[in-house]
């Protein structure tokens, strides 16, 4: 038997995720010459029980290297820009 998760129309879209990097970027200063790639992952965190949660993250590769986005959300969660 297969299960389906709906998610939530409040989630925002590509662009929007892209936009508000490129705004991150913009506002600290880092140049990004180059997005490379865009995708949709999971992160997940455990709890001390042993329980965990998979939650959904935009992946954003450029020439900064990888950096997350909570795709409920639209923060960063894992910003690997190096300076």
């Amino acid at each position: 038997m297969k299960y389906s998760v709906q998610s939530s129309e409040d989630y925002p879209d590509s662009v929007t995720i892209i936009m508000n990097f490129l705004e991150y970027i913009s506002n600290t200063g880092y140049v990004c010459n180059e997005i490379s790639d865009l995708k949709i992952e999971y992160s997940m965190n455990s709890t001390v029980s042993g329980n965990c949660i998979l939650r959904p993250v935009w992946c954003i590769e450029t020439n900064l290297g990888l950096n997350y986005i909570d795709a409920k959300t639209g923060k960063a969660e894992n910003m690997a820009i190096s300076s």
